[in-house]
């Protein structure tokens, strides 16, 4: 239970980056955008490694389709810190990843099975 409720902070921090990857994605192609290596004007995040908790090491959100592609996709990447005292072993280094499909008004977000954070300590969706 300590290591699911602990894997839940990541949902909380990937919270911005659905909802500006959604927001970016209504307004135009997505293709281009990151914020892994800098701040991305176009979402409007941080670089990656200063989306940080207490257990959550960094967010990435990337868009993954090809350019004018629809419906449009992109990804969340949650990475957990090393193993310390308030990581538990189960989280320690593991991901969370979180791929969304965007067209027709709606967006549909999912977990990618090469996500290394076992099913049991994945927060639902």
């Amino acid at each position: 239970y300590t290591t699911k409720a602990k894997a839940v902070e990541g949902m909380g921090l990937a919270t911005a980056a659905k909802t500006a990857i959604s927001e970016a994605a209504s307004r135009g192609d997505i293709s281009a955008v990151t914020n892994a290596a800098a701040a991305d004007d176009v979402l409007g995040l941080p670089v990656a490694s200063a989306i940080t908790g207490n257990v959550v090491a960094s967010v990435a959100a990337a868009g993954t389709s090809a350019s004018g592609a629809n419906p449009q996709t992109a990804s969340i990447t949650i990475t957990y810190k090393a193993a310390a005292a308030n990581v538990p072993p189960d989280l320690a280094g593991k991901t969370l990843i979180l791929n969304g499909s965007f067209g027709a008004g709606s967006a549909v977000w999912t977990v990618d099975a090469a996500s290394t954070l076992a099913a049991k300590f994945r927060p639902k969706l």
